[in-house]
């Protein structure tokens, strides 16, 4: 009998190679679990938080049961995922050489763990999946949206053009939360008078999270909107920008269904938020200042969305 034939018939031998192949497995899915959490973990709370915040207040405008609410928002989990991992490993292969080395240096790509060519595989294999899961949940048409954005932003590269840039996640923040008011069963039409007006909002604000990056962006020829504007007249822009759509949005919305203790006392705290985001913007003007407000920035917009779900309660 062969050596090869002595092998295939050795239990000892098919066990070692078992256990190999057990071990290769737990350490490559460990690794990948290692490096997606890397890849993540700057933007949870803009690209992941906002799903079953906003699906909440869908199934809370329509009376859902808990049955449904349960099943809603599992579906949401999942769909949300897939939607902050496909934004990450977008941008994380765009910034992965010289604007990540300066504003991000923590980055997996920047610290070798990874090759942007490896991260577009990824972005590839999730978008296909995340894909044919909205297809399953009839939110396609959102999914679509979303990736015809990272393609713009990314491949085409608006975002190193400030006002391309802008509309872009404004376009991304329309796929996010019609997507979340469709999982949570709610009319349409009512969820978008809802979304315009947090559109609007988000399009005068949204520089806010420039200019923590505006050294890597200048290294790597962005022209980002504090970049085209200049840094005074960006922060006063946006926080004229802020005072102006937030009460839009509160007068037009929050107090539409009428005035109650919750909805007063989310207003209350979106209003001293803003305020100190403002004095934030104006008079703490480095770049660790910065990235904290780009922090108080996101936490507003989850407050914002929050209130919906306030509103629909009382």
């Amino acid at each position: 009998m062969s050596v090869v034939a002595n092998r295939a018939n050795d239990p000892n031998h098919r066990s070692v190679s078992g256990t190999n192949v057990i071990y290769w497995l737990y350490v490559t899915i460990k690794r990948e679990i290692q490096l997606s959490y890397a890849f993540m973990e700057s933007n949870f709370d803009a690209a992941f938080v906002p799903f079953p915040i906003f699906t909440a207040a869908s199934l809370l405008y329509r009376g859902a049961t808990y049955a449904e609410a349960v099943s809603s928002l599992s579906y949401t989990l999942l769909y949300g995922f897939f939607y902050y991992y496909c934004i990450d490993l977008a941008n994380n292969a765009e910034g992965g050489t010289i604007e990540d080395k300066i504003n991000k240096p923590n980055r997996p790509i920047v610290q070798s763990q990874t090759t942007v060519a490896a991260v577009k595989i990824r972005f590839y294999i999730a978008s296909g999946t995340w894909l044919l899961l909205s297809y399953t949940l009839d939110v396609h048409m959102w999914s679509l949206l979303w990736i015809v954005v990272l393609i713009s932003l990314y491949l085409f590269h608006f975002s190193r053009i400030g006002p391309a840039k802008d509309l872009c996640i404004v376009l991304g923040v329309i796929s996010q939360l019609m997507a979340c008011w469709k999982l949570g069963g709610s009319d349409m039409h009512y969820g978008w008078r809802w979304v315009k007006l947090i559109i609007l909002w988000i399009f005068f604000t949204v520089p806010i999270q420039d200019f923590r990056d505006v050294p890597g962006d200048l290294a790597a020829g962005r022209k980002t909107t504090p970049i085209l504007l200049g840094d005074i007249p960006t922060r006063i822009y946006t926080s004229l920008g802020l005072v102006s759509t937030e009460y839009t949005l509160i007068s037009h919305r929050v107090f539409e269904l009428g005035y109650t203790l919750p909805t007063a006392l989310m207003t209350s705290i979106i209003s001293l938020v803003t305020l100190c985001l403002i004095y934030r913007l104006n008079f703490l003007r480095s770049i660790e200042h910065d990235r904290v407000s780009y922090r108080w920035h996101i936490a507003l917009y989850n407050l914002i969305l929050l209130t919906a779900c306030v509103s629909f309660i009382s």
